[in-house]
């Protein structure tokens, strides 16, 4: 068996992993943006100038829920597509940068960090091996 089918399999499993990550963080990012959704719709139903209860600290008005989250799930998705484009590059044997940033990403706290945590200390252990990061192109 050659070097370069050796590595291959080698950074297989951790990228799929990578993969399955950033898609159940999808997945639970399209649940979060309906119910977001869903609650913009029932606080719409209260006039303009009324705020919505949400718990026992005070009232949150509707421009903080939306802006809280529109934000969260904009970093949900850059995390999502990051650690997504990270494993895809790493199963492909094709740019170690973005390989390697997809692996960092999918260890911070997302909406399924303890899948990604795991998948991200794997995956990184994998490409710091010299022999998978000189399997890259441009890696020496």
């Amino acid at each position: 068996m050659n070097e370069l089918t050796h590595t291959q399999r080698r950074v297989r499993l951790p990228a799929v992993f990578l993969i399955v990550t950033a898609a159940f963080n999808l997945l639970t990012l399209i649940i979060f943006i309906v119910y977001g959704l869903g609650m913009g719709v029932l606080i719409n139903i209260a006039p303009i100038d009324e705020q919505l209860p949400m718990d026992d600290s005070g009232p949150v008005s509707r421009l903080i829920l939306i802006a809280t989250y529109s934000v969260i799930s904009v970093i949900g998705l850059i995390f999502a597509l990051l650690t997504l484009r990270g494993g895809i590059n790493m199963l492909g044997l094709k740019h170690y940068r973005s390989a390697r940033l997809g692996s960092i990403v999918a260890i911070l706290p997302s909406f399924c960090c303890l899948l990604g945590v795991p998948a991200g200390i794997w995956a990184l252990v994998v490409l710091n091996d010299d022999a998978v990061r000189t399997a890259f192109p441009g890696q020496e």
